[in-house]
């Protein structure tokens, strides 16, 4: 019963190593995409309102 109590957090523990692995992988590549993005529909709108 421990050992497969053991081995269960062992797996989850590894999971969330993984899991917040990849968020930092998303949330980079979110910043990336975010601050070229929003320069573009700024100019736009100033343009237009204008």
């Amino acid at each position: 019963m421990t050992t497969l109590f053991v081995l269960l957090n062992t797996i989850i523990y590894f999971l969330e190593t993984v899991k917040a692995y990849e968020l930092k992988r998303t949330k980079n590549k979110g910043h990336d995409a975010q601050t070229s993005q929003p320069f573009k529909p700024s100019t736009e709108l100033k343009s237009n309102d204008l």
